[in-house]
């Protein structure tokens, strides 16, 4: 949603990078997400798993783990974004960059430690 502000109350799910599918999935940059990020169905990505869906998509059933095709079904109107990619491997510097920016946030508040890509703890 970040890259495209549009998206905002729309359901929305990141299907997991699948270098097998189809024959591999080329290298896409942020850009190039950007440009598919309003695909909508499943078409693409019908047998990828999801691994982040919004609240909109929540309401609609969707969940983690759940294929894309299965996804499409429960949600029509849901969006499905692949995570970037560099080199055939998810090039994570987006989710890298925003959870730097989380951190720095929380560490207004105390001491902060990171855990991993997405998880911190917060000393009061």
């Amino acid at each position: 949603r970040t890259l495209d502000p549009s998206l905002h109350g729309c359901p929305v799910a990141v299907v997991q990078y699948n270098p097998f599918e189809q024959g591999g999935v080329k290298s896409m940059s942020a850009q190039d997400v950007r440009a598919r990020v309003l695909d909508r169905g499943a078409k693409d990505f019908e047998n990828h798993s999801l691994i982040a869906v919004s609240y909109e998509a929540r309401a609609c059933n969707v969940k983690r783990q759940m294929r894309a095709g299965e996804a499409a079904r429960l949600a029509p109107e849901c969006v499905f974004v692949q995570v970037p990619t560099r080199r055939s491997k998810a090039d994570l510097t987006s989710y890298r960059d925003a959870g730097a920016k989380v951190a720095q946030v929380l560490a207004c508040g105390g001491v902060i430690e990171r855990a991993s890509i997405d998880e911190a703890y917060l000393d009061l």
